[in-house]
């Protein structure tokens, strides 16, 4: 079955980090686990509730196969439920097995995710004026699906890696819409300001999340505790 492309600002990436591919058999018998139905689920994003069914990262594992569905962004966690059907999650993964392992033997890729509504988080950050020094919006979350080898790198030094908040390519790409909001305002103007040192935030992680053998910051990881200001011009 194909399964549609995102829409833009969504985005899918297939990883080419891993040892070896997870198997699309492992993948396709785990696709079979996941929930179905047009009827929204109400998905428990609150860490304290784990004993739920379906609270967040949610997981199917067979074989070499993981899919697993999470929330992703700063305010996440605050975000204490949400509704979303289980056939869109199928969608979602079906999108990365499609694109990314029934391709891995061919081109080397081992896994990959899909976003879902990262225009909230896009929307929330590149409007100067939202609180985000202090607090980000709960707003400002969105949804990940990833597809890929359990035994793979993102799963060395027993870390939880969650593409949406640690994706290098990701996070390259909200940088770049921070680069693209700032130049719509007037130099020297403190609207623009805001919006550089916010780029400069993300820029500054960008070198950390390089590596996924080792446990990588979030993207937002740099946004707060920084001096701000004359350590970049505003071009």
């Amino acid at each position: 079955m194909s399964y549609p492309a995102p829409t833009a600002p969504d985005m899918e990436r297939c990883f080419t980090y891993f040892n070896d591919p997870a198997r699309l058999t492992d993948c396709n018998t785990a696709f079979n686990l996941l929930p179905d139905g047009p009827q929204p689920i109400t998905w428990n994003n609150h860490p304290a509730q784990q004993s739920d069914p379906y609270a967040l990262p949610f997981s199917i594992v067979h074989g070499s196969c993981e899919i697993i569905f999470q929330s992703s962004g700063p305010a996440a966690q605050e975000l204490f439920t949400f509704q979303f059907p289980g056939a869109e999650v199928r969608k979602m993964a079906g999108r990365v097995m499609g694109r990314c392992i029934e391709k891995g033997g061919v081109e080397g890729h081992g896994g990959g995710f899909v976003t879902r509504d990262f225009k909230n988080l896009l929307q929330s950050i590149m409007f100067p004026g939202t609180p985000f020094f202090e607090h980000f919006p709960v707003s400002s979350t969105f949804l990940t699906v990833s597809v890929w080898n359990r035994y793979g790198h993102v799963h060395q030094g027993n870390f939880a890696y969650n593409p949406g908040n640690q994706d290098l390519i990701l996070a390259e790409v909200i940088e770049e819409q921070l680069y693209r909001a700032q130049k719509r305002w007037p130099r020297g103007s403190a609207s623009r300001g805001e919006l550089v040192m916010r780029q400069d935030a993300v820029a500054a992680a960008l070198p950390a999340l390089e590596d996924v053998s080792k446990e990588t910051p979030n993207w937002w990881s740099f946004w707060r505790g920084r001096v701000w200001g004359g350590d970049r011009a505003d071009e």
